[in-house]
């Protein structure tokens, strides 16, 4: 099976005074195209520095990120900028919805900042927030909504412009259990009937139970989730 991400002995170190902290250590890795892949590990393990390497938001202290056979590593920040609004959706744990815009507007921006037309960006997205359950509530603003409506619409913003790839770093993290489980079954629906690859982060066993593939980040290096030590 075709590997949309490839990592190649990843290292992800960080200065602290005059101590160094070793986040990620020589770490190789593929995600299949079309899987879900959940990365579990305790709070600190490293699960959201890799997903920023991944995503090129953070640049490695060595190795290299390849995706769709692309070195996102040995891009410019702008390069990998582009990169990202092209071909990445990314969920965040606590939404990262910009509180001025509406729900509309919200869903509509990276379309809009891809360079479609207004109309068009806002038809696909009206598209997407009425798949989650959200039709209309286009003109309300993130603070009028829940927690699990406000993760709703970051699933929608994620899948906007079709991306290759979609991240999710403890998507439910911030939601109650039952509306977690909720958003989680909708998310990976919405994956699975797109083809996407799906790369989650989470620290829960329960949740790691749905992925195709499931790894454990210890000690800076992922192995089976199977085999994990904690």
């Amino acid at each position: 099976m075709k590997s949309v991400v490839r990592i190649e002995h990843l290292d992800r170190v960080y200065k602290e005074g005059e101590a160094q902290r070793v986040v990620l250590n020589d770490l190789s890795a593929e995600f299949p195209s079309g899987q879900f892949t959940t990365i579990r590990g305790r709070s600190g393990s490293g699960k959201s520095t890799l997903l920023n390497l991944i995503a090129g938001i953070d640049e490695p202290t060595a190795g290299q990120v390849l995706i769709g056979g692309q070195s996102i590593s040995q891009m410019s920040p702008r390069e990998r900028a582009h990169f990202r609004r092209d071909n990445i959706g990314f969920i965040f744990q606590f939404f990262n919805l910009i509180p001025t815009l509406t729900v509309l507007e919200n869903v509509s921006l990276p379309s809009e900042l891809s360079g479609r037309s207004e109309a068009e960006a806002r038809e696909r997205a009206a598209r997407l927030i009425d798949q989650v359950g959200l039709g209309g509530r286009e003109a309300e603003f993130p603070d009028r909504l829940s927690g699990g409506e406000q993760q709703r619409v970051a699933i929608a913003r994620a899948l906007v412009e079709e991306p290759v790839l979609v991240l999710a770093d403890e998507p439910t993290g911030n939601l109650d259990r039952v509306t977690g489980e909720v958003v989680l079954a909708m998310l990976e629906e919405m994956i699975r009937e797109r083809g996407l690859t799906l790369i989650l982060a989470t620290h829960s066993h329960r949740i790691a139970q749905a992925a195709d593939q499931k790894w454990a980040l210890v000690d800076g290096k992922l192995e089976s989730d199977d085999e994990a030590a904690y």
